[in-house]
Formats: structure tokens, sequence, C-alpha cells
């Protein structure tokens, strides 16, 4: 029987962390459907705590493998990578679930908002969090183990 590719092997640890992310929304929304109010399941603001999560998890997950690797020279690179998560991912994410959670009428375009950031935050998660991942794996990523 053949290993499975360290590859495989990370995209399954990130994919079963996904999976868990999303774990106590499945709660919720069968918790929603009992009181029959279908509608909640799309609006609910509990979608912005699950992109705060996975853009904080790409965080950790991607500079703890860089803290493996302890590579000094790419130190600016990576600044910028945490500027651009911060400020283009979970600060958004962690505004418009405040505008959710105050806001009385919950406006169609902050419902779409809070969808797309969920579907960047899985983006990023699934990418950069794989790049974190294979770092603290392999400590050296090869072009094999990206492509």
């Amino acid at each position: 029987m053949n290993k499975p590719h360290k590859k495989d092997k990370t995209f399954l640890i990130i994919l079963s962390e996904l999976i868990f992310t999303f774990f106590p929304l499945l709660i919720a929304s069968i918790l929603i459907c009992f009181k029959k109010n279908y509608s909640e399941i799309i609006t609910n603001s509990d979608w912005s705590y699950i992109s705060i999560i996975l853009f904080g998890q790409t965080i950790i997950k991607f500079f703890s493998g860089v803290a493996q690797n302890n590579n000094q020279k790419s130190l600016p690179v990576l600044l910028v990578i945490l500027t651009l998560i911060l400020m283009f991912g979970l600060v958004p994410s962690v505004t418009i679930l405040i505008l959710l959670e105050i806001s009385n009428d919950k406006p169609l375009w902050l419902i779409i908002s809070q969808w797309l950031f969920v579907v960047v935050s899985v983006g990023a998660f699934c990418t950069i969090g794989h790049i974190g991942q294979l770092l603290n794996d392999n400590k050296l990523i090869s072009e094999q183990d990206v492509s």
C-alpha cells in the first residue's frame, strides 16, 4: 500500500479543522429548523463568527509554521501577509458582526458581505493555512508541495 503524500496529509488536516469550525453552525441550524425560522439560517450573524475564527486560525497556522522554519530573511513579506489578513479579513469580519448584532433589520448588503467574508476566510485558511501546515510538517516547502 502506498504511503500518503505529504500534500494529501496536509490537505486532510486542513479539511478536518475546517469541518470542525463549521460544526457549531450545524447545531445552530438544527435549532433554527426546529423553530421553523428557516430564513434565519442565512441571516444569522454566526456566519461572521466563522469567518473571524478562520482568519484567526489562518494567522496562527501560518505563523506557527514560519516559527518552525526560523526564516528571518523574509520578515517584511511575513509582516505584509499578516497586515493583509488583519486589514482585509479579520477587521472587516468583526465590523460586519458588530453591525449585524446592533441592527434591528439586517440589510441585504450586510448579509451578502457576511457570506462573502465566510468564503474568503475559507479560501485564506485553505491556502495560507495549508502553507503554514506544510511549514510545520516539512520545515521547508518544495515546488512539489504546492503544485
